[in-house]
């Protein structure tokens, strides 16, 4: 599976990284190309806007958490705004794909419960992702 053509360079490698780790576990499918870009593309926003934030505070330490107008008021950063939202997006996909402990763990019992691929009954992935 290729990555998207609209992805940029960075985008493309954590693309590329997911379907090679997705594979590697045993739990790849063509099928679910469209929640491994969105993970990819989110984790990509992520780091990116970690880089940023880690940016701005080795310039002034806490410049990369909150912006201050020119009225006073605070806010948080873009940047946590962005890091905020695409962990909103990642958590509920790795859990999907069994990459966090706990869903690893139940995705491994309806394996070995006999099912020959991991998305095979997804009513019972559904309730393991919404724990």
């Amino acid at each position: 599976m290729k990555a998207p053509k609209y992805f940029n360079k960075s985008q493309t490698e954590e693309f590329n990284k997911i379907v090679k780790m997705l594979k590697n576990a045993g739990l790849f499918s063509e099928k679910y190309r469209h929640g491994i870009e969105s993970l990819a593309y989110n984790y990509n926003q992520f780091k990116d806007a970690i880089i940023e934030i880690n940016r701005k505070n080795e310039k002034e330490q806490g410049s990369g958490y909150k912006q201050i107008f020119e009225s006073g008021a605070e806010n948080i950063s873009v940047e946590m705004s962005i890091k905020r939202d695409a962990e909103k997006s990642i958590y509920p996909l790795l859990r999907q794909f069994g990459l966090d402990p706990k869903s690893e763990k139940d995705i491994k019992s309806i394996i070995e419960d006999g099912s020959e691929d991991a998305f095979e009954n997804f009513s019972k992935l559904k309730k393991i992702g919404s724990n």
